[in-house]
């Protein structure tokens, strides 16, 4: 299922009501996108899943095909169009995944799972993962992004499978050693991970 609209909806926070400004640049607002060759990995103890990697589609104008129109506005229609042309879902806006916080000059866009924390001058960023990776699972259970096709399985393992064989030469030396075991690892967590199914 395929959906975007036209306004985000946009998350609060304490950081918002208390008006305090983040030290760095504003950005643009972005769509997550999903690509159907795009998954992650994800270990959660002793579960592993496959779960969609997310990209991002901003909202900036001559970047992607995003136009800028009069009032200093962007219009994304044709951006999104292609993207969905090369086989991307645009998540709508309306899902809620999309907050901002005061910036020099605008707002600073981010997932609300990415919390801005400032520390002098400097920005950092903390993600809540567990929160992120329901999230991520939720768009499968509810039919926004299709389950990923177990045809990807055999390619990805291949993938890691020619890492090794260009390692294997250097296994003597411990730093290239413990590198093959947790490439080893995450082969037999790609062949045993689950694949989220939309809920029935």
């Amino acid at each position: 299922m395929t959906m975007y609209q036209s306004e985000p909806h946009y998350e609060t926070s304490n950081y918002q009501k208390q008006k305090a400004r983040l030290p760095v640049l504003a950005n643009a607002p972005f769509y997550l996108t999903h690509h159907p060759i795009a998954w992650d990995l994800v270990v959660d103890g002793k579960k592993v899943y496959w779960l969609p990697q997310l990209s991002k589609l901003n909202e900036i104008a001559g970047v992607n095909g995003v136009q800028s129109v009069r009032g200093g506005g962007v219009d994304s229609t044709h951006a999104k169009a292609r993207a969905m042309e090369n086989g991307k879902t645009i998540l709508p806006w309306s899902l809620g995944y999309l907050t901002k916080y005061p910036a020099r000059g605008g707002n600073y866009y981010c997932i609300k799972w990415s919390q801005p924390k400032s520390i002098g001058n400097n920005v950092i960023n903390k993600l809540d993962e567990k929160g992120w990776n329901e999230f991520r699972k939720q768009l499968i259970v509810d039919g926004y992004i299709q389950p990923m096709d177990p045809d990807l399985i055999p390619i990805f393992v291949q993938q890691q499978q020619q890492i090794i064989e260009r390692l294997y030469k250097d296994q003597h030396l411990p730093e290239i050693k413990k590198r093959l075991e947790a490439i080893q690892k995450k082969i037999t967590n790609m062949q045993k991970a689950t694949i989220v199914q939309v809920a029935s």
